[in-house]
């Protein structure tokens, strides 16, 4: 008995990928034919308090300072404890000196 080409087999492409049927199509087609284009906007809990985002900024530093932030931030994500971000190790130490955060 000879096995058949891939060509000959029924159902079956050229490189051995399966044919959809139909009604697969038929299905993909009703799925994607009421999605909406774009992005999706989930509308909001009325009970959940919308946080401020925080503004980026940027400041310049001196090489050392940097290299200091740099080392304390990774040393805190490999230890687990402490802020793990320059940002983060930034905003305590704004906080400690007495500016105010929402976050």
């Amino acid at each position: 008995m000879a096995i058949k080409p891939p060509s000959a087999r029924a159902g079956v492409q050229q490189g051995g990928k399966p044919v959809p049927s139909s009604e697969d199509v038929d299905r993909l087609v009703r799925e994607l034919a009421d999605k909406p284009y774009g992005e999706v906007v989930e509308p909001e809990a009325p009970n959940r308090i919308a946080k401020p985002k925080p503004k980026p900024i940027t400041i310049s530093l001196p090489d050392v300072m940097i290299e200091q932030l740099e080392d304390q931030a990774l040393q805190n994500k490999r230890s687990g404890k402490g802020p793990k971000t320059i940002s983060a190790l930034i905003r305590e130490q704004l906080e400690k000196a007495g500016y105010k955060s929402q976050l």
